[in-house]
């Protein structure tokens, strides 16, 4: 039952069911307050209303402080569909430094058989998406978090939905998830202290561009075609080195973004997206010496947050583009009527020259 799949937990579990067992941890409502406003996701502004839920694991009392809990499985089946779904969630831990969460999918005819599977660490005081691959068959989701008992707390859950298309979020943690290197010049897993990113770099000869493209990103499964792109990047070294994203639609790209130089650390892009055909994104950096960085791409099926402008260098900034066949047309009719008027204005300028001079003529 896709219809129930989806879930904010703000009326209930949705058809989420937890199985029993002998864990320590299990899954509970619980309700959001403006007590806890900096783990507000800006993606999710409705958590600054008290009338929300997320799902929780609280730490129960236990005597060994070394041992690790872990919860009991939210399960949910799934029927055959006919396209691949990617499995997203959003969490977080509250007072906790070694939470994860994992979800599992499972063919429903033989439950031993793992399809994908993921298990990430979780941000302390921060939301962060989680997202998993489902293939096409039968299944069972599974979800589960724990943490090691010395830790005070609590592992929170929310916004799990079912998208089609394979998973365009990617933190770059483990690999390049589903993107792949196209260009003459790879992006490369990076690790720079805690953060894990993937960095290009000038090729021997100086040429090249390294390029990124995305899996397919379904448009029928955003409300009127509205789509949103968020990515962290950074680029350091030459003046020149640049960093673009395309929509790419069966091999045509169309330019959604554009910036050159030093970002002066890391920026969070936003860019919507209105789009009428099924496409794919595709990053596109170029350098000369030094380095363009990318982080934590993620694809969200709503229209971008609107953020307070201050300093570019450290606010998210929004770019609205729109490549719908129709929006083109009209483009295209308005700049032919701009021409016409143009036009019209050069032979009435001309026309009145040839008068004068045929008066001057005259005149002599």
């Amino acid at each position: 039952d896709n219809s129930t799949t989806d879930c904010d937990f703000d009326g209930g579990l949705c058809g989420w069911t937890q199985e029993t067992g002998n864990e320590h941890l299990y899954w509970s409502r619980k309700n959001y307050t403006r007590e806890e406003e900096p783990l507000i996701p800006v993606e999710f502004p409705e958590f600054c209303t008290d009338n929300s839920s997320f799902l929780a694991l609280t730490k129960q009392n236990h005597s060994n402080s070394k041992i690790t809990f872990r919860s009991t499985n939210l399960i949910r089946f799934v029927t055959r569909i006919s396209t691949s779904r990617c499995l997203r969630l959003w969490s977080t831990a509250v007072n906790i430094t070694s939470a994860y969460i994992n979800m599992t999918v499972t063919g429903c005819l033989n439950q031993s058989v793992v399809v994908s599977s993921k298990t990430v660490n979780v941000s302390e005081h921060r939301w962060a998406p989680v997202a998993v691959d489902v293939r096409l068959t039968d299944y069972k989701l599974s979800i589960n978090g724990g943490w090691t008992a010395g830790d005070q707390g609590y592992l929170a859950i929310d916004h799990v939905s079912l998208i089609a298309g394979m998973c365009p979020d990617c933190d770059f943690e483990n690999d390049l998830c589903n993107w792949i290197n196209t260009g003459f010049v790879n992006w490369n897993l990076t690790t720079d202290g805690s953060r894990k990113y993937i960095s290009s770099e000038g090729s021997q000869n100086g040429t090249g561009l390294a390029r990124l493209i995305g899996p397919f990103i379904n448009s029928s499964e955003s409300k009127m075609f509205q789509i949103c792109l968020r990515f962290l990047y950074s680029i350091q070294g030459a003046a020149n080195n640049t960093l673009r994203v395309f929509v790419n639609i069966s091999g045509l790209k169309s330019p959604l973004w554009y910036w050159a130089g030093s970002s002066q650390g890391w920026i969070t892009q936003y860019i919507n997206i209105l789009n009428d055909s099924d496409f794919q994104i595709e990053f596109e950096g170029k350098v000369d010496y030094g380095t363009v960085n990318v982080d934590d791409i993620l694809v969200l099926y709503k229209t971008c947050p609107e953020l307070p402008t201050t300093t570019p260098a450290s606010v998210p900034t929004i770019l609205t583009v729109t490549t719908r066949s129709n929006d083109r047309k009209e483009s295209n009719l308005n700049q032919s009527n701009d021409m016409r008027i143009y036009l019209g204005f050069v032979a009435g300028f001309f026309t009145l020259l040839v008068a004068l001079a045929i008066a001057v003529a005259c005149v002599v």
